[in-house]
């Protein structure tokens, strides 16, 4: 899930040059690539141009045909100082017998994006965001960086370094499908 999109850009940064839909948009895309080239991996994109499309809509996708749900964003913050990557789940009630939790598949998606983007650890953290509340089905929230960072704003309009992010993104899905079998 490329977040925001369409009449909802998410975070921008005008200093910085970054607009949150498209950022999320590239990564995604990247993905997206990435996973195609795997035929074990079905790949479904929740949008894959300047599309809006409601958290209540994204949630009821995932949840009618998806294994797994991946949403990737972009932080932001008053200052400049704040920086790092940090993903974010919800604790679902039948975390324990699906064979995969929330939790479990934002500490494999922390992992590999902090060793691909040797970014800043933000942890992992438990919110009630629409998209991890509504899913049914592993799901985690990434905010791969802050675009008010001018550091980070620079590496993140870098096409390697959304490489490597889409690369991390990719490790953890497979990482996770190898201890959680797809039921669709």
């Amino acid at each position: 899930d490329a977040g925001h999109g369409g009449s909802d850009p998410g975070a921008i940064s005008q200093k910085n040059n970054i607009i949150e839909k498209d950022l999320t948009l590239s990564i995604a895309n990247k993905v997206v690539d990435l996973l195609e080239k795997n035929d074990r991996i079905k790949v479904y994109a929740v949008r894959l141009d300047d599309t809006f499309y409601t958290r209540p809509e994204r949630a009821a996708l995932a949840n009618e045909i998806g294994d797994m749900f991946i949403s990737i964003h972009a932080n932001s913050f008053s200052g400049e100082k704040a920086n790092g990557t940090e993903i974010w789940y919800y604790p679902h009630t039948n975390d324990n017998t699906i064979g995969l939790s929330c939790e479990q598949l934002a500490q494999c998606l922390r992992k590999n994006l902090i060793n691909n983007l040797k970014s800043a650890d933000r942890g992992t953290k438990s919110t009630n965001y629409d998209v991890l509340t509504l899913t049914e089905i592993p799901a985690s929230l990434c905010e791969i960086g802050f675009i008010t960072n001018p550091e980070e704003a620079e590496n993140l309009k870098n096409d390697e370094y959304k490489n490597l992010a889409a690369d991390a993104i990719y490790k953890a899905i497979i990482e996770s499908f190898e201890k959680y079998t797809p039921q669709r």
